[in-house]
């Protein structure tokens, strides 16, 4: 029986593969002709991948959505796989489902370090588990933070000053 696996998986690209048949018994006694490979998008409706890239007794596929989009995230998507010979179609493999890749997960909260009234050291713990980052490698970390212009002589009066407009400032450092 065919079992497809996902051999890769990409957040534009997912390679399906499957072993062919090749015993009498798993091919009727009859050459297959071609598989036929389905997947449904996570939507719950089987659909046949007529790609013109498919060759008949190719036993992977590497599925790229369309227009170069990527797939919607964390969604499980499924595959199921079918052989036919001159008599007709097989039976359909159990289907592999696959978890697309996604955004990485909430970061914890950074710890903050006053080394000079102008001088913050900031620390995190980076992502590094496939489970946090969506399978797809943290490229960099953006860290946002907060300047609040200060128009007083006290310290105290500019922390609840609520009339001046707050600025948010983006930094962005390197993944390692």
């Amino acid at each position: 029986m065919l079992i497809p696996a996902a051999v890769d998986i990409k957040p534009k690209e997912i390679l399906v593969t499957w072993n062919p048949l090749v015993s009498d018994a798993d091919t009727g006694r009859d050459p297959i002709k071609y598989y036929q490979l389905d997947w449904d998008q996570g939507i719950g409706s089987w659909v046949e991948i007529t790609d013109s890239t498919i060759n008949g007794i190719s036993t992977s596929y590497s599925l790229i959505p369309a227009d170069d989009q990527i797939f919607n995230a964390n969604t499980n998507v499924k595959f199921r796989v079918r052989a036919t010979n001159t008599i007709g179609f097989g039976s359909y493999s159990p289907s592999l489902t696959v978890l697309t890749d996604g955004p990485p997960t909430k970061m914890n909260t950074p710890t903050a370090t006053v080394i000079s009234p102008k001088q913050v050291s900031l620390k995190w713990n980076p992502i590094s588990s496939q489970a946090d980052t969506g399978r797809d490698p943290v490229i960099y970390y953006r860290l946002d933070y907060l300047v609040r212009p200060c128009y007083s002589s006290t310290e105290m009066s500019c922390l609840i000053n609520t009339d001046s407009e707050d600025v948010w400032v983006e930094v962005t450092t390197e993944a390692v």
